[in-house]
């Protein structure tokens, strides 16, 4: 998370808006699984104030936006101010 583009929290959080996880139980795992918000369900070290990141494309590509990644290059791909 210290290397360029990760240190941006924008950036992770970006990511984790793009991770379609209800269609990877339904498609992938058949159901056989539950969304879950913690690595440790059901026990004294659940948080329950997690924040919940959901499938939500248009948000992140906001956050990709205002962490500078607006321009895309000739294959398409998001950019940002350096070309990088």
């Amino acid at each position: 998370m210290r290397e360029w583009a990760f240190a941006d929290i924008r950036v992770r959080k970006a990511f984790a808006h793009l991770y379609d996880r209800d269609t990877l139980i339904d498609k992938r795992f058949f159901n056989e699984y539950e969304k879950l918000y913690t690595y440790f369900p059901a026990s004294v070290y659940e948080n329950l104030s997690n924040v919940k990141y959901e499938y939500d494309p248009e948000r992140a590509k906001r956050l990709l936006a205002e962490a500078g990644f607006a321009t895309r290059n000739a294959e398409g791909w998001l950019q940002d101010g350096q070309g990088r």
